[in-house]
């Protein structure tokens, strides 16, 4: 006999595919079947065992336990056994727990009570019991009560995560169920969770050397009903409304209010610092950047650059960064800035302070320009802010400033909150306050290179008609650099020359300035020059003028003879000298009288009237 193919196949017995459950009851509930599902070779049959614990100690088959499922009468181990043609398996062994029903309570909640800063996350977290095992309900409260309080949506885990982005006293309590009686059901002691404001920003402490603007804001997203409190050092506690302006050495402390509630304090110190001028400027003095000739370090205790040596010495113990190589030096210098000159031509100091001390009054003249394309910026002297504003740095304004004698400080300052901002610097230029005597007639000429007002007489400009025949002075408010004016007042009174900015051309001026020092040679053409003396003009015969005087430049064929009549705007006429004086017979075209109003046809030396005024022949 021949075996072509020979097959055995060999099975163990079923596969049970699910398997049943354990399960806990409380006392009174029915009790649910126990389910088994399985595969198996041929007709399936079940068993159902019970027994002492999972290891199947004292198992007995439970009598007409024979199906797939079985709902056992009382709490125990259970478990059944699957057979088919080819063998047997038997299910996991489940238990089923039967207790008696225990009413929900709260083992603990924590925190019983706590604060947090507005915008800081908190939890908290309940322990409860009961049998079975209870649900629970979070509400929240507007008094400290556990009863009559909103539930929360969605808050029905043990813990309760709270983002705390309001200010204010809250409450919470939580409320636990289970299938007990309704009036079984626990509610937790009220947690209280204070919510407080936020610590406010304050403007960062540090050295200052002027004045310090110092600024308190609340947080972002605090309510607009929170207010901010401030005090300075041991003062009393205020509302803040503006930035506080702090001169002295201070301590300012901060915290937001609101409902009672009260954020963390938060302080700065503010330190003034006294920047010494290291000499007087006792004259005029001017520093001009504009010569600066490279980007590199510049000593600024070189007096051929700063005419006088004013300078700060040691900057870094002002608390101010130096520019490397420059520490030790004598440097218009300060927050590591130095002398540019920049690609596109800009040269310039750019500095937060300049300082220097002077011991006379006078005007400090200053050309600025902003560092960038920043917020609109202006220069401030002694307090004093700009009247121009520059916002970028190829725009140059110039400001005036009068001062008294002593510490003298220029400072950028920030237009909308006078907040201290650096400047580019190109030019500084301090001209002393001046004063002149009038001569024993009342007058005096002056001129000088920079704009000026009078104190204490009249300046007037002079058109000199040689036609008409007269000279007219108009007075004049401010006088710009390098025009000439005559002066008029009381016999010797003291004149003060003050500098200023501002002045206009003065159109049909006939005084020429001279500002040049004493001694310096004039050089003549052909037309004759004419020099106060008294209370009247006189030919120049010298070789060089004084300085800081006005003279007439005039062809002396067109004057010769003639006498002009000098009138001022206030209504008064002066007679002018003999050298700008005409001959008798040139009164032909014009009657001449004397005081009495008598006509005189040849007049000699006097005072005349001619056409309606007074004129003074010598």
């Amino acid at each position: 006999m021949i075996i072509d193919d020979l097959s055995i196949t060999y099975s163990a017995g079923p596969t049970i595919t699910t398997q049943p459950q354990s399960a806990s009851y409380v006392t009174g509930d029915p009790i649910s079947a126990l389910t088994v599902a399985a595969t198996g070779t041929g007709t399936l049959t079940y068993q159902w065992y019970s027994c002492d614990d999972a290891n199947k100690t004292n198992a007995a088959a439970i009598s007409g336990a024979t199906s797939a499922s079985y709902t056992p009468t009382a709490a125990g181990f259970y478990y059944v056994t699957v057979t088919d043609d080819n063998g047997s398996v038997d299910s996991d062994v489940v238990e089923i727990t039967v207790s008696a029903a225990e009413a929900p309570s709260f083992t603990s909640v924590t925190p019983s009570a706590t604060s947090v800063v507005r915008g800081t996350a908190s939890t908290i977290t309940a322990v409860v019991a009961g049998v079975p095992t209870p649900t629970i309900q979070w509400y929240s409260n507007t008094t400290a009560s556990n009863e009559g309080g909103s539930a929360i949506d969605g808050a029905t885990d043990l813990t309760l995560d709270l983002d705390n982005t309001e200010v204010g006293t809250f409450y919470y309590y939580a409320v636990a169920t289970n299938t007990t009686s309704q009036e079984n059901n626990a509610a937790s002691a009220v947690q209280t969770i204070t919510v407080l404001p936020q610590t406010p920003t304050l403007t960062t402490g540090g050295n200052f050397v002027d004045s310090k603007s110092v600024t308190i804001a609340k947080a972002d997203g605090e309510d607009a009903a929170a207010t901010i409190s401030y005090k300075i050092g041991d003062g009393e506690w205020t509302d803040y409304t503006e930035a506080l302006n702090i001169t002295e050495t201070s301590t300012v402390y901060a915290k937001v209010v609101q409902g009672g509630l009260e954020s963390s304090e938060v302080s700065a110190t503010y330190t003034k610092i006294v920047l010494d001028p290291q000499t007087d400027v006792t004259g005029a003095a001017t520093w001009d950047w504009s010569t600066v000739t490279n980007s590199s370090a510049v000593d600024f205790s070189n007096t051929d650059l700063n005419n006088v040596d004013v300078l700060y010495s040691n900057i870094s113990k002002y608390g101010y960064t130096a520019v490397s190589g420059l520490a030790s030096q004598s440097a218009l210098l300060m927050n590591g800035q130095r002398a540019y000159n920049n690609a596109n031509g800009s040269k310039h100091c750019q500095v937060n302070y300049l300082k220097f001390n002077s011991t006379v009054a006078g005007v400090v003249v200053v050309e600025y320009a902003n560092t960038g394309g920043n917020a609109a910026r202006t220069v401030n002297v002694n307090g004093t802010k700009g009247t121009e504003e520059v916002t970028t740095n190829t725009t140059y304004k110039t400001e005036s400033f009068a001062v008294d004698a002593g510490a003298i400080t220029i400072k950028g300052v920030q237009v909308s909150d006078d907040a201290d901002k650096m400047l580019r610097i190109r030019k500084v230029t301090f001209i002393p306050n001046t004063t002149i005597n009038l001569n024993a007639s009342g007058f005096a000429t002056y001129s000088t290179d920079y704009d000026f007002t009078v104190t204490g007489a009249k300046a007037y400009k002079m058109a000199l008609d040689i036609d008409g025949g007269t000279l007219t002075g108009t007075e004049v408010e401010k006088v710009p650099a390098g025009a000439g004016v005559l002066l008029k007042g009381a016999i010797n009174a003291e004149v003060t020359i003050t500098a200023t900015s501002g002045a206009s051309e003065l159109t049909g001026n006939s005084l020429h300035g001279t500002t040049q020092a004493d001694g310096t040679t004039v050089t003549k053409g052909s037309n004759d020059y004419y020099v106060l003396s008294g209370d009247t003009f006189k030919k120049f015969t010298g070789d060089a003028f004084t300085a800081n005087k006005a003279y007439f430049e005039v062809d002396g064929t067109t004057v010769q003879g003639r006498v002009f009549t000098m009138i001022f705007d206030d209504g008064t006429t002066t007679g002018v000298n003999e050298e700008l004086s005409m001959k008798n017979d040139d009164f032909a075209s014009a009657p001449v009288y004397n005081l009495a109003g008598q006509r005189v046809a040849q007049p000699a030396k006097g005072l005349y009237i001619v056409n309606g005024k007074k004129v003074v022949i010598r």
